[in-house]
Protein backbone atom coordinates (compact mmCIF):
# COMPACT_ATOMS: atom_id res chain seq x y z
CA UNK A 1 0.00 0.00 0.00
CA UNK A 2 1.18 3.27 -0.81
CA UNK A 3 0.28 7.05 -0.86
CA UNK A 4 0.06 8.46 -4.21
CA UNK A 5 -0.99 12.10 -5.24
CA UNK A 6 -4.68 11.86 -7.30
CA UNK A 7 -5.88 14.76 -9.85
CA UNK A 8 -6.46 17.47 -7.22
CA UNK A 9 -3.55 16.95 -5.33
CA UNK A 10 -4.62 15.11 -2.87
CA UNK A 11 -2.95 12.08 -1.58
CA UNK A 12 -4.93 8.52 -1.22
CA UNK A 13 -3.65 5.65 -0.18
CA UNK A 14 -4.32 3.07 -2.72
CA UNK A 15 -2.29 -0.28 -3.77
CA UNK A 16 -0.08 0.40 -7.17
CA UNK A 17 -2.95 -2.04 -9.21
CA UNK A 18 -5.54 0.53 -8.45
CA UNK A 19 -3.95 3.50 -8.88
CA UNK A 20 -2.92 2.04 -12.56
CA UNK A 21 -5.98 1.00 -13.12
CA UNK A 22 -7.06 4.57 -12.00
CA UNK A 23 -4.91 5.94 -14.58
CA UNK A 24 -5.91 3.52 -17.46
CA UNK A 25 -9.66 4.79 -16.62
CA UNK A 26 -8.75 8.49 -16.90
CA UNK A 27 -7.02 8.31 -20.00
CA UNK A 28 -9.51 6.16 -21.65
CA UNK A 29 -12.46 9.00 -20.69
CA UNK A 30 -10.03 11.72 -21.82
CA UNK A 31 -9.84 10.13 -25.44
CA UNK A 32 -13.37 9.22 -25.33
CA UNK A 33 -14.17 13.18 -24.42
CA UNK A 34 -11.47 14.48 -26.92
CA UNK A 35 -13.14 12.01 -30.34
CA UNK A 36 -16.51 13.56 -28.95
CA UNK A 37 -15.27 16.88 -29.33
CA UNK A 38 -13.30 16.03 -33.02
CA UNK A 39 -16.00 14.65 -34.14
CA UNK A 40 -18.67 17.71 -34.05
CA UNK A 41 -16.33 19.67 -36.29
CA UNK A 42 -16.63 19.76 -39.84
CA UNK A 43 -15.58 16.49 -41.51
CA UNK A 44 -15.15 15.13 -37.58
CA UNK A 45 -16.23 11.81 -38.57
CA UNK A 46 -13.94 11.08 -41.18
CA UNK A 47 -11.36 12.62 -39.64
CA UNK A 48 -11.92 9.50 -37.04
CA UNK A 49 -12.46 6.96 -38.70
CA UNK A 50 -9.07 8.15 -40.42
CA UNK A 51 -7.04 8.95 -37.83
CA UNK A 52 -8.45 5.78 -35.88
CA UNK A 53 -7.55 3.40 -38.52
CA UNK A 54 -4.22 4.90 -38.77
CA UNK A 55 -3.67 4.10 -35.40
CA UNK A 56 -4.85 0.41 -35.59
CA UNK A 57 -2.09 -0.09 -38.60
CA UNK A 58 0.11 1.51 -36.05
CA UNK A 59 -0.40 -0.56 -33.21
CA UNK A 60 -0.28 -3.87 -34.72
CA UNK A 61 3.05 -3.06 -36.67
CA UNK A 62 4.13 -2.32 -32.96
CA UNK A 63 2.60 -5.60 -31.31
CA UNK A 64 4.13 -7.24 -34.16
CA UNK A 65 7.19 -6.54 -33.53
CA UNK A 66 7.56 -6.90 -30.03
CA UNK A 67 5.30 -9.85 -29.54
CA UNK A 68 6.86 -12.67 -32.23
CA UNK A 69 9.73 -14.07 -33.19
CA UNK A 70 12.43 -12.18 -35.23
CA UNK A 71 9.83 -9.74 -35.80
CA UNK A 72 8.09 -11.52 -38.21
CA UNK A 73 4.69 -10.44 -37.82
CA UNK A 74 5.47 -6.81 -37.61
CA UNK A 75 7.30 -7.22 -40.99
CA UNK A 76 4.32 -8.99 -42.68
CA UNK A 77 2.04 -6.24 -41.63
CA UNK A 78 4.20 -3.86 -43.02
CA UNK A 79 4.74 -6.17 -46.26
CA UNK A 80 0.72 -5.89 -46.62
CA UNK A 81 0.12 -2.42 -46.12
CA UNK A 82 3.13 -1.74 -48.75
CA UNK A 83 1.16 -4.00 -51.40
CA UNK A 84 -1.96 -2.31 -50.47
CA UNK A 85 -0.60 1.05 -50.80
CA UNK A 86 1.19 -0.03 -54.29
CA UNK A 87 -2.25 -1.83 -55.66
CA UNK A 88 -3.90 1.99 -54.66
CA UNK A 89 -1.27 3.68 -56.14
CA UNK A 90 -1.65 1.61 -59.72
CA UNK A 91 -5.44 2.16 -59.26
CA UNK A 92 -4.91 6.04 -59.52
CA UNK A 93 -2.65 5.51 -62.08
CA UNK A 94 -4.84 3.72 -64.18
CA UNK A 95 -7.68 5.82 -63.83
CA UNK A 96 -5.79 8.86 -64.40
CA UNK A 97 -4.46 7.32 -67.98
CA UNK A 98 -8.05 6.46 -68.85
CA UNK A 99 -9.68 10.15 -67.68
CA UNK A 100 -6.92 11.69 -69.78
CA UNK A 101 -7.48 9.75 -73.44
CA UNK A 102 -11.21 10.23 -72.15
CA UNK A 103 -10.67 14.62 -71.77
CA UNK A 104 -8.06 13.99 -75.44
CA UNK A 105 -11.34 11.99 -77.29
Amino acid sequence: VASYVNAKGGTTTTTRSQYQQQLQNDFLTSCRKEAQYIGTGNFGDIFLEVIGSVLKSESEQFLGDHNSLWRVKGYAIRAHIQSVDLISSLSYAVDFTFVKKSVKA
